[in-house]
Parts: structure tokens; sequence; C-alpha cells
């Protein structure tokens, strides 16, 4: 079977971490991101888009931006809980496929695919302490860390192997405060920063990237915060905290390394960290006290600097970094909670902002993940299990429908759901079949063709159901060897989760690998985005449970559930939770209560900060929400209802508190049992109880529905609130 690494992956599931990572804002404010922290110079023509960006958070997360070539802004899709300290600086190193992160106590090296999004950790080491600032040299085999303060300064070295594997530091003892550290474009010198003792410290750089002996220092009279060099190493721009005024030094580099002052511009207070283009025409300066980007021209024959403008952010800036192509600089913020999007005019350098994503928390540094091309999220089939097999439904430009295939088979997925695992080419389901047994059943599926073929089927029944089908909905688990099925008892109408392991041959193992009660009458399995923790909705109990997943072997461990109804009588009902697409925040559906339900996700997965919203009646009765569909924007939500008339309720997300904010409603053709959005925030399908699928257009500026008519027969008696799936590859 065909690996699809190299050319699939999904929008709202595309990342894959592996890993728990172990974790004091300070130095030069963060650091580059690859753009000036001394990182190779192969982010260049072989690097022509952005794929993803990260964020290193203060409260030791990080957070995945997808850069959507459609928008052209950074959606966050996902977070990644990493400990208790801040992050302080990473570098994208491409040659070799690495994200080398820093926090103020470890170095972390963590291998990132540029087409599926998947992270995964790969070695880790204690740095001396306070570490601030690193640098990467050219071929991304050594990393140095600036750490430590007052009369305990270390420069700690590390090699990375072929790997990613990092050597045990070698630290050399420095006689001032380290705050910045970068090299020379050659590599040849290492230059250490110190704000605190107004000098910067050179070292020499051995073939082997050791440090050389007796280092040299140079007085600058001023507090440096931050430097960047021309790509022929012979101007320096250094950016200075000058008591009152801070300022932007120009300065010749000699032959030996060593500065000298040709001239400064007045950059008023808190210049931080500055990046320079590609082409080298431009410089960019980060001037927190004002909340400011500066820009500068640059005369590539002298390296003399002319000041365009300046740009005012509204938050805080911390760091920055520029896409691959030039055509974006990305800006982390310590207010805010966002992560800035501005274009890069090509002709002249100006920018103008785009957009401002919200991610976990404040953002002390931002790195940009690049690939060749950019990939963009299209939707090809939908796919509609029911109780005689599998329809498969091309998706066309318009939003409509267009059978392809029917997949029907006594050993085929019937009244269940179905999920894609697109680094194999595979889907995987789980549902009843005629003779009332469980299956999980696999398919080797192209998502480009659309013709699925049955690899394996697995009776995997408890005990035999009549009329409520004990699996009953599949999620998968990120790394590509775990799926999660719901399975509920027809008597007792007690639920589980029960864990299987499958083989990227399509193979599933029979017997379950783990089984972790939840509450009564389970209906709906939801997982976070970053695939850490699996939510299921119960809604006979009125609880939603959560078990975190243990990534090497997949089993579950039970965290306690949540209890949303809002009478606390559990008669609430929770149908369906949908994720904002930065992994924050949750939004339950109540049919009883007739309420949406906000929850702030914490760090350890638990649902807290509840928000309520009361949709109006519709014909004197209480709506009763059901599935719910998040545009890819994280601005809308929609939920079906179910009453005396049935409908699709519109919520703004406010983005303050990300409460939900009752827009409108308009009207639907049945029960609406499931939804699925576009993955471009296109169309909306609704799938209703009676199996047919029913295709709405979205405005992407408002969020508004409009009626295609287009409505097509997707089954044949599905039963309890059959589903769909959108496939969607990244083409």
């Amino acid at each position: 079977m065909n690996s699809l690494l190299g050319r699939f992956s999904v929008w709202g599931l595309c990342l894959l971490p592996a890993f728990a990572l172990v974790a004091c804002f300070g130095g030069g404010g963060g650091g580059g991101g690859g753009g000036s922290s001394g990182s190779s110079g192969s982010s260049g023509s072989s690097q022509p888009a952005d794929r993803f960006v990260v964020s290193g958070n203060a409260d030791g997360t990080l957070s995945i931006l997808r850069a959507d070539p459609v928008a052209g802004f950074a959606n966050a899709i996902a977070y990644l809980s990493v400990g208790a300290f801040p992050f302080q600086d990473m570098i994208h190193d491409p040659a070799n496929g690495r994200l080398v992160a820093l926090t103020s106590t470890a170095l972390h090296v963590l291998t990132v695919d540029a087409n599926t999004g998947e992270v995964t950790e790969t070695d880790s080491r204690a740095t001396s302490g306070s570490s601030s600032h690193l640098a990467l040299n050219n071929d991304g085999s050594v990393a140095y860390v600036a750490s430590g303060f007052g009369p305990n300064v270390n420069l700690d070295v590390y090699t990375i192997g072929g790997g990613g594997t990092l050597s045990p530091s070698v630290s050399t003892a420095l006689a001032v405060d380290p705050d910045y550290v970068t090299l020379n474009p050659t590599g040849t010198r290492l230059y250490v920063v110190s704000r605190t003792d107004d000098q910067i410290v050179i070292l020499g750089v051995n073939a082997d990237g050791s440090l050389a002996a007796n280092p040299t220092t140079i007085d600058t009279d001023v507090n440096p915060t931050a430097l960047v060099f021309n790509a022929a190493g012979t101007v320096a721009y250094l950016t200075r905290a000058d008591n009152s005024q801070d300022s932007l030094g120009v300065y010749d580099v000699d032959t030996d390394g060593a500065f000298t002052l040709r001239t400064f511009f007045n950059v008023d207070t808190s210049a931080i960290d500055l990046v320079l283009s590609a082409d080298g025409a431009h410089l960019y300066v980060i001037v927190a006290g004002n909340r400011e980007i500066h820009h500068f021209s640059v005369d590539n024959a002298t390296g003399d600097l002319t000041f365009v403008d300046s740009f005012n952010l509204g938050f805080t800036p911390t760091d920055l970094t520029l896409s691959h192509t030039g055509a974006e600089l990305y800006i982390s913020h310590s207010e805010g909670d966002v992560v800035s999007t501005l274009a890069v005019d090509g002709s002249d350098g100006t920018l103008t902002l785009i957009d401002s994503a919200r991610v976990f928390n404040s953002a002390n540094t931002v790195a940009a993940i690049g690939g060749n091309g950019a990939l963009v999220p299209t939707a090809t089939f939908l796919l509609t299990p029911d109780r005689s097999g599998l329809s498969i439904f091309e998706v066309g430009a318009n939003g409509g429908l267009n059978l392809v295939d029917k997949k029907s088979s006594p050993e085929s997925l019937i009244n269940g759901q179905v999920a894609v695992q697109y680094a194999a080419e595979l889907l995987l389901g789980a549902g009843r079949n005629a003779d009332s047994r469980d299956l999980l059943t696999s398919y080797e599926f192209d998502p480009e063709g659309g013709s699925p073929v049955v690899v394996d089927s697995v009776d995997a029944t408890v005990t035999t159901k009549t009329f409520i089908p004990g699996f009953q909905r599949i999620e998968l688990g990120r790394s590509g060897r775990f799926l999660y099925v719901l399975n509920q008892d027809e008597t007792t109408l007690s639920g589980s989760v029960r864990a299987y392991a499958y083989g990227e041959d399509g193979s599933i193992t029979p017997t379950a690998i783990d089984s972790a009660s939840v509450g009564a009458g389970p209906e709906n399995l939801a997982l976070h985005p970053a695939g850490r923790y699996l939510y299921s909705m119960n809604s006979f109990g009125d609880t939603v449970s959560r078990f975190q997943i243990n990534a090497t072997d997949g089993t579950l461990t039970s965290q306690g559930f949540a209890t949303p109804g809002g009478t606390g009588t559990g008669a609430g009902r929770p149908i369906e939770m949908k994720f904002h697409p930065n992994g924050r925040y949750a939004y339950v559906s109540l049919r009883n209560d007739g309420q949406m339900v906000r929850y702030l996700v914490n760090n350890n997965g638990q649902l807290e900060n509840i928000s309520r919203t009361n949709p109006p009646q519709v014909d004197g009765e209480d709506a009763q929400p059901g599935p719910i569909g998040m545009h890819p924007s994280g601005l809308y939500l929609y939920v079906g209802e179910e009453n005396a008339s049935t409908g699709i309720a519109i919520y703004d997300i406010d983005q303050n508190n990300y409460n939900l904010v009752y827009r409108s409603r308009v009207a639907a053709d049945g029960i609406p049992s499931w939804i699925e959005v576009d993955p471009l925030g296109r169309f909306l399908h609704i799938r209703y109880r009676d199996e047919r699928v029913h295709v709405f257009t979205i405005d992407n500026a408002t969020g508004g529905l409009t009626d295609t008519a287009q409505i097509v027969d997707a089954g044949t008696s599905a039963g309890f609130l059959p589903s769909m799936t959108l496939v969607t590859p990244l083409l």
C-alpha cells in the first residue's frame, strides 16, 4: 500500500503528536523563529510556501497554526501541552525536517512533517537553566544556547545527530549575562549579546561546531538586545536599549569579526528583535514598547538603511519571523494570546495586517514550517454508511454530491461511522451488520479515485443487539495505530470506550487492547485536536467522560467527567461536542435542556469555565440542539435543531471570550442527525435521519447559509443517528 505522507493530510485532524514534552520569557524577546536566530539559509527557493506556523507560549504550550493559502492567514488548529515553563525560542531547520525548541530549562528536538503536520519529539536535554535564546549552525548539526544570569552564566553547546538525538551539552563559562545569541552567515563566529553588561562576546567556531578559546569582547556603551547580519556578513544591525531612547545601530564588520559603528536610528522604546528579508532589501524591527514594527529599506550595495514607516500591531509583540516566500510576516504577542499575520508587499516591503489568530496563551516565540507548494484543504468525497454498506459521493465544485460507488457486503460497515486514515490510505469503520453483530472494518481507499476495497473485517460483538447498535461511533488516534469505538449495551444502556490496534496494511487486532466505562446512554465520541484526550457524550447520564490517551500503547486512563446539564438533575442530555480550531474551547449541545454549552479546555483536558447559550423558542417550543458543525475559521457554529419546526441554528463565536451568540435559523428538510462543514468553509452538508443529505452554501464573510435545494438519498435505513464523513486530502 502506497504511503500518502508526501501528498495528503486532513484539515481538522492533521496533527499526529506522539509526545508529552517536559518543559521567563527573557533575553532579546524570544528570537527569530528561524529568521533571525542563525539557522541555515535553506529557507529560500527550496521552501517556497508555509504549511504550518508554530507559536511557543508562556504557559508551556505549543500552538499549531495552519498557514491557509486561500485566506492568506494562519488558523490555529491545535495546541500541545508541554509543561510548566515558558518557551523562549525556537528555530525551524527545514533541511532536516526539525523544530528545535527552547524553554528556560530544556532544549527539545522535534521532527516535523511539513506535509502532514505530524510532530514527534526525538530528544530533549536539560540546559544550565534560565535559558533565553538559541542559535543553530548552517547544517542543523549544532545548537548553541544562552543560559544563566548573574555569576552562573554559560553557553551550552549541543550536537544534533542524524536521527535528531542530542549529545550532552558542553558548557562554556561566560563573563557576561547572555541574552541573545546568533551566528554570522558563514557560521565561523558566534556572537553573544549581553544587554545587562553592554557587551557583545565573539567566539570562534571550529569546523566541528565546537567553540574556540580566547573570545573577544565588544563594548557597546548601550544595552544591546538583538543582532542580525546582511548576507555577506559585512554589515551588522543591532537593536540597542539606550536608556530613554532605544536605537537601531548599523555596524561595519571587520575581518576579525569586530564592529565599527556607522550610524544609528532612534526607534522609540523596547526595541527587542529584528529580521532581515531573504533578499536583504528590508529590515523589520520589533518595538515592543509602542506595539510596533518598524520597517527599513536596505541598500544591498552599501548596507545603508532608510526608515520607511512604522506599523502598529495593537498587541505587544515578542518575536517575528518571515514566511519562506517572504510574502508574510508572522508576529507573536504577549497580549491577547494571538499570532498576527502581516502581508509583505513584494515591491516595496510595506506591511498590511491580514488577521490575528488566537493561540492557547501569551506567545513568546514563533516559527514557520515550510514545504514545496501550498496545500489547499479540498473535500473530495462524502462517505455515508448505512445498513446495506457504504456509499461514496464525489463532492462537486458547487458542493453538490454525485454517487460514484456503493460498497455492499455482509461484512462491510453498516449503521455506524467511518473515519479516514490518510497516511496509510485506509478507511476504518465501526458498526452493526444485518446479523446484529458489531464489526470493525477496514478499507483500502484511494482519496483521488474514491474506490474502496475491504481489507479486514473483525467481529467484535460483546452481546447481540437487535435495536440499539453496540458500536456507534469511532475515532482514530493521532499515532496512526489505534482506534477507539463507543459501545452501548442495549439492555442496561451502560457504555464503554474500547481501544483496538490496527496496522498500516489495514489489519485489525480482533481483541480490544483496553476498555473503559462511560456513563449511561453514550451517543458520541470526540477526540481533542491535539490527540491526547478523548471524550464521550453520555446522553442519559448527562455527563461527558474524559480519558487521557497513552500515545505509546493506545490505552486509556479515566480523568473523570463533567456534567453539562444546567439543572443538575441528569436531564440535560449532551448529544455532540465540537472543538474550536485552536483546541482551547469545546462546544456541547444539550437536547433536553435546549442549550448550547461552551467549555474552556484546560491543559490537562479538563472542561471548565462553563458558559451557556439559550437559543430562542421555535413555534412556542424550546429548541432541541443536536449535531454540530464548526466553521474552519472558528468564527461560526452550526447546530441542527429538532422540534416542531426542524432547522439549523447559526451562532457567531465571540472572539473575546469564545461564547456563542445566537444569530439566526434556517429551515431544514428533516430531522438533522449529522453536520459536516467544507474545510474551506464554502458548504454545509447536513444528513437527516431519513438518510438524505442536504447541501447549503456558506457565506464566508458572514457565516450565513443559503439553501441550494440539492438533496440526495444517502442510504437505506441507517438506523440510529446516521453519520457521514468528508474526505479532505490536502492537495
